[in-house]
């Protein structure tokens, strides 16, 4: 198993386009830190516009 960090499947441009339409994507493990992010995200999503 190699330790060497994997590159994402969706680059940063992607992703603010997939966000932009409430669209959330999880590239990876669900661990602490991708847990964090969706988390952080959904409550931003719901902070903008509470009744989508």
């Amino acid at each position: 198993m190699s330790d060497s960090p994997k590159s994402p499947l969706f680059t940063e441009s992607i992703r603010r386009e997939f966000y932009e339409r409430r669209v959330l994507v999880l590239d990876g493990p669900l661990d602490d830190d991708n847990g964090t992010l969706l988390t952080t995200q959904l409550i931003a999503l719901a902070a903008e516009d509470p009744q989508r």
